[in-house]
C-alpha cells in the first residue's frame, strides 16, 4: 500500500531541505497539509507535484534563500514557532 501523506521531517528529507523549509512551503500553500492527531501531515501527491515541476525545486531553493537573508536568527526561531503550531 502506497502512503498518501508524510512528516514534516520525511517532507523535508524528500525535498533534501530542512523542516523549516518545508513549514515554508506548507504556510505558502505550495504543499497541502493537514493535522492528524496534533502532528502535521504533507500529501504525497503535493510533495511529488512540487518536486517534478523545476518552479517546485526553485521555489524551495529560492525561498529558504531569502529566509536565511532576511531574517536574524530570533526572527527564524519565532517563524518556526509559529508555523510549527
Amino acid at each position: 500500500m502506497e502512503l498518501l501523506m508524510a512528516t514534516e521531517p520525511d517532507t523535508a528529507d524528500m525535498f533534501g531541505v530542512s523542516r523549516s523549509s518545508v513549514y515554508r512551503l506548507i504556510a505558502a500553500t505550495q504543499v497541502e497539509s493537514i493535522k492528524v492527531c496534533g502532528s502535521r501531515r504533507v500529501s504525497v501527491a503535493s510533495i511529488r507535484y512540487v518536486a517534478a515541476t523545476s518552479s517546485g525545486a526553485e521555489l524551495v531553493e529560492a525561498r529558504t534563500q531569502r529566509f536565511r537573508e532576511l531574517a536574524t536568527p530570533e526572527e527564524a526561531e519565532e517563524a518556526c514557532d509559529v508555523l510549527s503550531t
